[in-house]
């Protein structure tokens, strides 16, 4: 529940500094890049916690969805990974 509401003032915040950074014309505004940074890490967490609930779901109600709901996880985790390389190297 907490966490919730941390990634709804992390996102809102995020976005009006994205909001910011486009009318004031700056390319590379330390706010919006660090709070999206936290926005994905503590979107990870949620998931990862949220991810036996998910999975219950999907396979009691949804048989046809399953492979999809893999299938997306192991993309966002792909994502995730390459991010990770880019931003350290």
């Amino acid at each position: 529940m907490i966490l919730n509401l941390i990634l709804i003032f992390v996102f809102s915040f995020t976005f009006l500094t994205g909001l910011i950074a486009q009318k004031l014309g700056i390319q590379r505004f330390i706010f919006h890049k660090y709070f999206a940074y936290i926005a994905f890490l503590l979107l990870t967490i949620h998931l990862i916690l949220k991810l036996k609930t998910l999975h219950i779901y999907f396979k009691r109600k949804r048989k046809v969805i399953l492979p999809l709901f893999y299938f997306s996880l192991f993309l966002y985790f792909s994502v995730l990974f390459l991010g990770i390389v880019f931003f350290i190297f």
